[in-house]
């Protein structure tokens, strides 16, 4: 799993390198930009032919993007340079870099009028936005969020170097206006605003640019987060056995739905088996059991007592009892309603079973006034709550969980003991 930074670990992280292990800050600049150019260069491959405007910050940020403006000289021979300040206002660094690419024979317009910078962005197909880094915690003050809305305004692709500028590195949330990316080349690692929205929607396609870190810089990272891809999913499946069978990789138990809700219960039985699981046995009311489509035939099913309403009666834990003997994981409650008798089944299935339990849908609903219970678990438990699911298990509305996803996640996981997997489009 890939460490995902705030923007002050993103910080620390940098000033590690440069105090501890002796990497020049200049030339940690000097990687950004080089890396930001190759992957331009895959992005565009008739790059030579294509007119870049290249909008810098006083900054760091703006740092990164006058080295890749020297690239993009010395390679293609064209590139346009605007910056917000003048050379004595910029960063050290930056300043530094500002006076390569002008060695270079590069030319930087400085702080031009709204208009002259308008004509600039017509007579461009890519910019390139390095205005404003990591560093953003406040409301943008101007000129940046009059060049962040002409940028937007402009319909040109644009390319952000380590974030879209107006981002808040930490949060995900706007300082007042965003540049809304085609590509963003992040430098070493993710940002954690990068994958909140609107973060997320502002980024476009991302790339991780090595900025050559050592390897004793990176060993200090204490990231709280990580981002899970498909490569990570791919190392927790192992090759099957030549000669497995079935029984070599597990039961799963389903216990869900209910007379009017069926489709919910087979679809979380059939997936089992897509993950993987060698059985699956779905354990529904016997009222819905009547109504099972004959196209679901690899899976096992056992009808439990079912109350009038068609769904779950109190008294089906003791047929689950039996069944859980034999069995490796519980998924429990997709269309199972939140009648008294159910409430009831989830609550003694939390309290009993001896495996572990994965709770969804219906079950976390049956939770909202007794999630006391998962204190008393015997088995580890995962919840997979949708925002609505989780703001009514807390108590709150979905704006106020939504701004604050991972803290309230964490937070419920810690107090409950659980792990919870709150669902979102990350």
């Amino acid at each position: 799993m890939l460490p995902i930074l705030t923007a002050k670990q993103s910080r620390q992280l940098d000033t590690y390198a440069i105090e501890h292990c002796g990497v020049p800050s200049q030339e940690l600049m000097e990687a950004a930009g080089r890396g930001a150019y190759e992957f331009l260069e895959q992005v565009c491959t008739q790059l030579k032919k294509n007119k870049l405007l290249v909008l810098c910050g006083k900054g760091n940020n703006g740092g990164d993007g006058y080295v890749l403006a020297r690239y993009l000289l010395e390679e293609w021979g064209q590139v346009r340079v605007v910056s917000t300040h003048a050379l004595k206002d910029l960063s050290e660094d930056a300043a530094h870099m500002a006076r390569q690419f002008k060695k270079a024979g590069g030319k930087i317009i400085m702080a031009p009028p709204s208009n002259k910078l308008a004509q600039e962005i017509i007579r461009a197909d890519i910019l390139v936005d390095a205005l404003l880094g990591t560093g953003l915690q406040k409301r943008l003050r101007t000129p940046y969020d009059k060049w962040i809305q002409q940028i937007n305004d402009s319909g040109k692709p644009i390319l952000a170097l380590d974030i879209p500028s107006g981002l808040n590195a930490t949060t995900g949330k706007s300082c007042g206006a965003i540049v809304h990316a085609t590509w963003t080349a992040t430098m070493a690692y993710w940002k954690l605003g990068m994958l909140l929205s609107p973060g997320y929607e502002s980024c476009g396609q991302v790339e991780v640019i090595d900025i050559g870190l050592p390897t004793a810089a990176k060993s200090q990272l204490k990231s709280t987060y990580r981002l899970i891809t498909a490569e990570t999913i791919r190392n927790s499946f192992q090759p099957r056995q030549a000669e497995g069978h079935k029984n070599n990789y597990g039961h799963a138990l389903i216990v869900a739905g209910s007379k009017t809700k069926l489709g919910a219960a087979l679809m979380t039985a059939k997936s089992t088996l897509r993950v993987g699981a060698g059985l699956a046995t779905l354990a529904l009311p016997e009222t819905a059991y009547q109504h099972i489509p004959a196209s679901f035939l690899e899976l096992m099913y056992e009808p439990l007592a079912a109350a009038r309403s068609g769904h779950f009666a109190s008294t089906a834990i003791r047929q689950i009892r039996k069944l859980w003997k034999d069995k490796t994981v519980l998924a429990l409650g997709p269309g199972m309603g939140v009648s008294a008798g159910t409430r009831h089944l989830v609550r003694q299935l939390i309290k009993n079973s001896p495996i572990p339990l994965v709770i969804d849908a219906d079950g976390i609903n049956c939770l909202q006034d007794q999630k006391r219970c998962l204190q008393e678990a015997l088995s580890p438990i995962v919840l997979t709550p949708h925002p609505g699911e989780m703001s009514r298990l807390l108590g709150i509305n979905s704006q106020k969980l939504q701004a604050n996803r991972f803290e309230y996640a964490a937070q419920f996981a810690k107090e409950f003991n659980v792990s919870v997997v709150l669902k979102g489009n990350h």
